[in-house]
Formats: C-alpha cells, structure tokens, sequence
C-alpha cells in the first residue's frame, strides 16, 4: 500500500512539474521584469525609458537565449559577450544557476 501511495505522489509531482515547464514567452517576461526592476526610478520619464528598454531587452533575450527542454523543467543559458549566464526553469519560476 505505501508503494502504491509513494507512486502515486511522484506521478502528481512530475504531472505539476510538466503542467508549470516555463514556456521561452515566459523566459521572456522574467528578463523583462528583472532589467525593469533593476532600472526603477520614481521619475515617469525614466519609467517610460526602462519599460521600453526592459521591454526591447526581453525580446532581444528570448531570440538569442538557447532552451533545453527537459520536460518536467528546462534550462535557459543566455550568452552575452563572453559571459554565460543559465537559469533552470521550473514550476513557472527561474533560478539562476550560473553567472547572474
């Protein structure tokens, strides 16, 4: 009985980590989130400016970030000049795993 209830609980977890793979649009929110965070100002220009960066810069992230899907979670590595950075993406969340 607790083999049957052990199995069926990995099965729960791998279906939510499945269902909760970020997506590469989802790659793309977070690094716009994260370079708008990192350029916040009170100033409205410089909102609009760093929304409109953040926003290019998102774009930009997701076209030249590579994705490697694992299934129940997946790896981005985004290389800028000659620095690597890699995040893991799992249940709709990004963690930086190397460089950031």
């Amino acid at each position: 009985m607790k083999r049957i209830t052990a199995l069926i609980i990995l099965i729960i977890i791998c279906l939510g980590l499945y269902i909760t793979n970020p997506t590469r649009d989802n790659f793309k929110i977070f690094v716009e989130e994260n370079f708008r965070r990192e350029l916040a100002d009170d100033n409205g220009l410089t909102r609009f400016v760093s929304g409109t960066i953040a926003s290019m810069t998102g774009k930009l992230a997701s076209t030249i970030s590579t994705r490697e899907d694992y299934y129940l979670f997946s790896i981005y590595s985004l290389k800028i000049r000659d620095e690597e950075m890699k995040f893991i993406g799992v249940f709709n969340r990004f963690l930086p795993i190397q460089g950031f």
